[in-house]
């Protein structure tokens, strides 16, 4: 499962709100998910790849 966060305008000075995002998206569904490519910065976005646990 792809997961993404896209900022406009002003929004990309506060990526690290973002981030924070996509870490409890992380916490919340660790029973079900783990994380198969880190957040990475992609323009005007924050990309990150999840996988489902046996």
């Amino acid at each position: 499962m792809r997961v993404t966060v896209v900022f406009r305008g002003r929004e990309m000075q506060h990526r690290d709100l973002g981030m924070k995002l996509l870490m409890s998206i992380v916490d919340k569904l660790a029973a079900k998910a783990a994380v198969e490519q880190k957040p990475l910065p992609d323009r005007n976005r924050l990309v990150m790849v999840l996988i489902p646990k046996h």
